[in-house]
């Protein structure tokens, strides 16, 4: 028996892999600061967002990407380097026009501007709808380990 192979399936989570990379360049800032440009082209504005945050093991849920925006430009502002190393396979799980992504860093690096250098583990699982020809983000969950106080 042939296999048959769903090439609109596998075009959808190119494209979803794509978004993702775009997500990752965003925030893999390094010495540059953080201004959450870009993002504007990944997230739906027509839907409600929720936009769940692990920081320190408190919970914040924020609903819009000026929410977003705000709860992290203040926090990258205290460092003078964040790099992200993807360290495992993303996965990404496409139903007709949902789609779900998740993924893993083992390595984010990060410094202070005093100078305080760290690495945190962090998991984020994003969920994505196509209303019409294009996939956009509507839901994202980030999970930070240890992060350092003085940055929160």
């Amino acid at each position: 028996m042939d296999k048959i192979i769903d090439f609109t399936s596998k075009r959808n989570e190119k494209e979803i892999l794509r978004l993702i990379q775009k997500w990752i360049d965003v925030w893999n800032v390094k010495d540059k600061p953080f201004t959450g440009e870009g993002l504007e082209e990944i997230f739906a504005f027509d839907r409600r967002i929720l936009f769940e945050v692990i920081l320190d093991f408190r919970m914040r849920n924020l609903h819009s990407l000026q929410e977003y925006i705000n709860t992290f430009v203040p926090i990258m502002n205290n460092l003078s380097y964040w790099e992200i190393k993807l360290c495992e396979d993303i996965e990404i799980s496409v139903n007709y026009n949902l789609g779900a992504s998740s993924f893993f860093w083992f390595d984010c690096i990060g410094k202070s501007k005093d100078g305080e250098k760290f690495k945190v583990i962090q998991n984020v699982t994003h969920t994505w709808v196509r209303p019409e020809s294009e996939w956009k983000l509507v839901g994202e969950q980030l999970g930070f380990g240890k992060f350092p106080k003085s940055l929160l």
